[in-house]
């Protein structure tokens, strides 16, 4: 970062020189074009500009009264005197700085010509130095300047710096401090070191995730494989008689397993994009009712009353046919869990001008306020819900919805919880 400020002091440098050059440039060009306005015979007194150094001061080897037409008895602006040659040409350049028409010292026989050279060049010479004195005071000025504000723009890019290297380097607690350089900073960069906090924040929030996702699912693969471990130990010991409720209680185990590898795996898909859907145009009112039929045997067993409350009017669009039947699955298992013998859970359908609607109601507990954030959220368990589960159901049931372009929100009834799932009745772009 030290090399950035450098390169913004030497860019700002650089362009305030670059504007000198220019001032200086036409300063040149001015005293060219004042030069060409002198009459001929002033020239005659005066060197031209050149391009040397500007404190470089006139030069020449001319005295005033020497030249054409300033010797004795010679009227002012006449030609070369009684004996001059064809040698004789223009004088040479008049040496100056002299006194300017009438200061002291001047001489009275001087001509118009000779004192109006004089001027000239004292002129030209007061220019250029005070032009010199300004290149010199703006180019201190400018360094200064430059390397100050190179500075204030660097020094909040630099603790960024720094603390990046250290977010790569794992420390994920690293944030960049409230200094008084960086309230002092531009926009730009307070809310660079803003949005740098935020990202760290929720790096250090998903790698918090992640490792009590990796615990959690630890935790739920080694239930059910622990009991099969156990139940088939004891069956080799025999200690268990080898018999058909054995057997059905290690594929019920079997089975858990299974699902929860495979809701691991639908939303590894989903959070890689790689889980497809097959979209195609179906009646949702009966995939609905299909989905409700299938699964209440289950509600009859607990004693739960499940009721569907749909209207005669199909309603299409286009979806993928099984995954919205786990959607509601998911959604109906959960009301299951949370629901004792003798409450009910409602099913209702619904269509509006562009969503369908689906929504289900139970009289369990329902959802504590910090729930109702955190619903959707994976391993995520309301400390109302005694009955366990993986976390996992309602994380799959927002993943599938969103791939539909639609989206589920959870809320109280006050006799109990209600999840409502939107989808667009024109259905999601198809994926393939």
């Amino acid at each position: 970062m030290r090399r950035l400020s450098v390169q913004l002091a030497l860019a700002m440098v650089g362009s305030v020189l670059a504007s000198l050059l220019i001032i200086t440039g036409t300063q040149r060009v001015a005293e060219f074009r004042a030069y060409q306005l002198l009459p001929e015979e002033v020239r005659d007194f005066v060197p031209p500009p050149n391009l040397w150094p500007l404190w470089q001061r006139t030069r020449g080897g001319h005295q005033p009264g020497t030249g054409p037409g300033t010797g004795p008895g010679a009227v002012p602006g006449a030609g070369p005197g009684p004996g001059a040659g064809p040698s004789a040409g223009p004088s040479p350049a008049y040496e100056g700085p002299t006194q300017a028409v009438g200061a002291a010292g001047s001489d009275a026989s001087d001509s118009n010509d000779d004192r109006l050279a004089r001027n000239f060049l004292a002129i030209r010479d007061y220019q250029r130095e005070s032009l010199l004195v300004g290149i010199v005071l703006a180019s201190l000025v400018s360094v200064a300047f430059a390397w100050w504000l190179s500075r204030r723009i660097a020094r909040p890019l630099e603790e960024v710096s720094k603390a990046a290297t250290l977010v790569a380097g794992g420390d994920l607690a690293v944030r960049i401090p409230d200094s008084p350089a960086l309230r002092r900073s531009s926009l730009e960069t307070t809310r660079l070191a803003e949005d740098f906090n935020r990202m760290a924040t929720a790096l250090d929030s998903y790698e918090k995730e992640r490792k009590a996702m990796i615990a959690d699912i630890a935790h739920e693969l080694r239930t059910p494989l622990t009991s099969m471990r156990l139940r088939l130990q004891a069956l080799e010991d025999g200690l268990l008689p080898f018999e058909a409720r054995e057997i059905a209680s290690l594929n019920r185990s079997a089975e858990l397993l299974s699902r929860l590898i495979e809701d691991l795996r639908t939303l590894s898909l989903a959070d890689g994009g790689r889980l497809r859907l097959t979209m195609s145009n179906q009646d949702v009112t009966r995939i609905v009712r299909d989905t409700v039929d299938l699964q209440r045997p289950g509600f009859d067993q607990k004693g739960v009353h499940l009721q569907l409350n749909e209207t005669a009017a199909p309603h299409m669009a286009a979806v993928d046919r099984d995954r919205i039947t786990q959607v509601i699955s998911n959604l109906l298992d959960n009301a299951l869990r949370v629901t004792d013998e003798g409450g009910t859970v409602s099913v209702e359908s619904s269509a509006t001008a562009t969503d369908l609607l689906i929504t289900i109601s139970d009289t369990g507990p329902g959802l504590s306020d910090a729930s109702l954030a955190k619903a959707f959220d994976r391993y995520f368990q309301d400390d109302r819900d005694t009955r366990g589960g993986s976390g996992l159901g309602l994380a799959i049931v927002d993943a599938l919805v969103k791939l539909h372009g639609g989206s589920v929100s959870a809320s109280n009834t006050g006799t109990g919880a209600r999840f409502t799932v939107k989808l667009p009745r024109t259905g999601a772009t198809m994926r393939s």
